[in-house]
């Protein structure tokens, strides 16, 4: 395929093809219900893909770690009952020629004030920010923000 301009050539990483290099960055759609991408969140990344981009990256602010509150309607990657929901969507997205994947963060200081649990959010140093103090992170939490991270990786995957 001999296409002159360079961003809608195809491109190969580690062994994924995408059609073109046009794609989607992540961002918050506020569209998840209950942390999940039901059908509204994944019909807004699929009307990107079915209008010609090569990818779409979902989550913006997906959550990685149970330690974390944020609002239901930020993508919840720390529980398994996500990997359905990620399976249909990869499926539709798939179906129509574009690859999916999701960015996952820690929101510290970003964490919401009235949601579960109930754990201090921590950022890399003690912040007063909206909506939440975050305190400065410890070892401890370190390691358990990285187990997070590692269970969510493999939540996306699976899905």
């Amino acid at each position: 395929m001999n296409v002159a301009n360079p961003l809608l050539r195809p491109l190969k990483i580690k062994g994924v093809t995408f059609r073109n290099r046009v794609f989607s960055s992540a961002h918050a759609s506020g569209t998840a219900v209950d942390g999940l991408p039901k059908e509204r969140y994944q019909l807004y990344h699929l009307e990107k893909i079915k209008g010609g981009m090569g990818l779409t990256i979902c989550g913006g602010a997906a959550i990685a770690s149970d330690s974390v509150a944020a609002s239901r309607r930020v993508l919840d990657a720390s529980r398994d009952d996500v990997v359905p929901h990620f399976q249909r969507f990869a499926q539709r997205i798939h179906k129509h020629g574009g690859v999916l994947i999701c960015q996952l963060s820690h929101r510290g200081a970003n964490s919401a004030w009235d949601s579960e649990p109930w754990l201090p959010a921590v950022s890399a140093s003690q912040t007063p920010a909206w909506p939440v103090a975050a305190k400065a992170v410890e070892e401890h939490d370190i390691s358990r923000i990285q187990l997070g991270f590692a269970w969510a990786m493999r939540r996306c995957r699976d899905g």
